[in-house]
């Protein structure tokens, strides 16, 4: 580990199972927390037994939540759970297949597409799932038709990395609208 500038010159000194932990206390980059935690453990942060011993119990539950609540790789504290929320206005079908956005399911524990038929046309509708968006397929997912005004829900039973939605027109020719709402929660 490279040395870093400190803030103060007051030296803890805390000695836990296979970690000896002496130097000053400051507060570090959060590229160097990152680091240390990854390394070492969260005890290679000379912040957190300085919390523990400062703060008792409270402060040790009080670490806990917090490091719960962090959200890897935001680098921010959110809620937890997360919600995403897209919605697709005013696609419209050809006689070719279209496609929505393609949407990353990896980190959503729950997700579904709900798709509306806004024009005046049938319209055929199909989830796709693919684990790299190169290879798509249907992979036993119904296709439906969806008459004017008519919505539906898909809640596809499979899991692969990536969702969307297909789509094209019923009777060749006749064009239509479709709002497509993806919906997730992690």
């Amino acid at each position: 580990m490279k040395p870093v500038k400190m803030m103060s010159e007051k030296v803890v000194s805390v000695s836990l199972p296979a970690v000896e932990l002496r130097r000053p206390v400051s507060i570090l980059p959060a590229a160097e927390v990152k680091t240390a935690v990854s390394e070492h453990g969260w005890a290679a942060v000379p912040w957190v037994p300085v919390v523990m011993l400062a703060f008792g119990l409270f402060g040790a539950v009080l670490l806990v939540l917090l490091t719960l609540l962090y959200r890897e790789g935001s680098g921010v504290l959110a809620p937890w759970p997360h919600f995403i929320h897209v919605q697709e206005k005013d696609l419209v079908s050809a006689n070719t297949k279209r496609y929505s956005r393609s949407m990353d399911i990896s980190r959503l524990r729950n997700f579904s597409f709900l798709v509306v038929n806004d024009g005046p046309h049938p319209v055929e509708v199909q989830p796709e799932l693919s684990p790299d968006k190169v290879i798509w397929g249907s992979f036993g997912e119904q296709a439906y038709v969806l008459n004017s005004g008519e919505g539906h829900l898909f809640v596809p039973q499979f899991f692969l990395h990536y969702c969307r939605v297909k789509f094209r027109n019923r009777l060749p020719g006749r064009n239509s609208r479709l709002t497509v709402w993806f919906q997730g929660q992690s």
